[in-house]
């Protein structure tokens, strides 16, 4: 089949918006990846802590504590990123009248400044998974026994610890998400004594284990997630 010099002329002045035409979809869709998968990304991180203090004779996930800060990731993969977080943290342990005699209403405060150190995992169909590392630095202590303040003696908690971190973000949109994290300190926050001869510490916290005693944060945390 010939074609006519004046239908190749025309043909050839629409090719450029056929092909326009043809790779405006795949150009959107690139867009769309490059925006989807941005190098980086800051968001804002606010929920609650519910912790326990390991050797202090309390047991229970008893004591609540605000969590937040903010965050940023990094994406080097479609699927993988390292986040850096700056969190204030409130942890520490707690006894109520609703588990124990009156006598035995204990609260130990240990409030952070958290800096987590991230890998992550970005699975489309659930959300982000995460493993990594924490520096804390502790910023107050207090302790209440019997609903009183007493005196915490010096350097028993280490002003820096440093956490190991897992958790989970189910992103519910582009930009919101849901976050569960459990942490733990790794070789311990300090050390408390506890003395048999003292009847608080004999009848409310010893556990039957008394003297110089190991302590460890232990964790879990309910986040909200807005990434910009």
């Amino acid at each position: 089949m010939l074609i006519k010099s004046n239908e190749l002329g025309l043909t050839m002045k629409k090719l450029p918006l056929i092909l326009l035409a043809t790779l405006l979809p795949f150009a959107l869709l690139g867009q769309q990846k490059q925006e989807e998968y941005q190098l980086f990304r800051a968001g804002v991180l606010a929920g609650f802590n519910v912790s326990q203090v390991e050797g202090d004779g309390v047991a229970g996930y008893n004591k609540i504590g605000a969590n937040g800060g903010a965050t940023a990731y990094v994406r080097f993969h479609e699927n993988m990123s390292v986040s850096f977080e700056i969190l204030y943290s409130q942890k520490g342990a707690k006894r109520t009248l609703t588990n124990a005699s009156p006598e035995c209403s204990y609260k130990l405060v240990l409030d952070y400044i958290d800096v987590p150190v991230l890998f992550n995992y970005h699975d489309t169909k659930i959300g982000i998974f995460s493993a990594g590392l924490s520096v804390g630095n502790l910023i107050r202590t207090k302790e209440k026994r019997q609903g009183l303040e007493t005196p915490i003696p010096n350097n028993s908690y280490n002003s820096r610890v440093l956490e190991g971190v897992v958790s989970v973000t189910f992103m519910l949109t582009d930009n919101l998400g849901l976050n569960l994290r459990g942490s733990y300190s790794l070789g311990g926050i300090g050390q408390r004594t506890l003395n048999p001869n003292n009847p608080f510490d004999k009848k409310c916290l010893s556990g039957n284990r008394f003297g110089t005693l190991r302590q460890f944060n232990n964790v879990l945390t309910l986040r909200g997630l807005w990434r910009f």
